[in-house]
This record gives structure tokens, C-alpha cells and sequence, in this order.
């Protein structure tokens, strides 16, 4: 029984090593397109994301509104688009692009 317990436990410890690469893998392609972002347009934004299955199914970029008030919408996904891909190395399934207002 001591035997399976630790087996078990070592399966377990061993199967979310890949878990806790792939989560710090995604963080830092994360913050490699925030950084892009920041330094290619001087845009701050806020980027999530979501993965299924080894799929990236969603990246979400919200910007300000003074930021990119001046950009067509177009401009701004084209710009966008290319660096997503190039940050997170495949392009999502679903590309979501929002302008969020702080009212104070």
C-alpha cells in the first residue's frame, strides 16, 4: 500500500512538471508581446489567453482608448495580428481585440 501511495504520488508530481513548464512557457510569451506592443507603439495593453489541449484557442489584447484612438480598425489588427503570431509562435483560433474606458 506505501508503495502505490508513492508511486502515485510521483506520477502525479512527475505529470504536472509539464503543466508548470507549459504555464511559464505561455507567461513569457505573453510578456514578450506585451513587451512588443509597448516597444513598437508605445501601447500599453492587457493580453490573456487560452489554450485547449496544446491549441491556442483565444488571445485577448485590451487596450485604452487614448492609445489607439487615431488607428482604423484594420491598421490595428493587421499590426496586431503579426505580432501575436510571432510571440506566441501559432496564430489563435479566435483573435480579440477590446478598447476598455476606466470611467472615474
Amino acid at each position: 500500500m506505501k508503495k502505490t501511495l508513492i508511486l502515485l504520488l510521483a506520477i502525479l508530481l512527475l505529470s504536472s512538471c509539464g503543466f508548470v513548464d507549459d504555464m511559464q512557457d505561455m507567461l513569457e510569451k505573453q510578456q514578450r508581446l506585451s513587451d512588443k506592443i509597448k516597444r513598437d507603439f508605445g501601447w500599453d495593453a492587457n493580453i490573456g489567453w487560452n489554450i485547449s489541449n496544446g491549441t491556442l484557442t483565444q488571445v485577448t489584447i485590451s487596450f485604452s482608448p487614448d492609445d489607439i484612438a487615431q488607428e482604423k480598425v484594420g491598421e490595428l489588427k493587421a499590426k496586431i495580428d503579426k505580432l501575436v503570431a510571432q510571440s506566441f509562435e501559432q496564430k489563435p483560433q479566435a483573435l480579440i481585440i477590446q478598447i476598455i474606458a476606466i470611467q472615474s
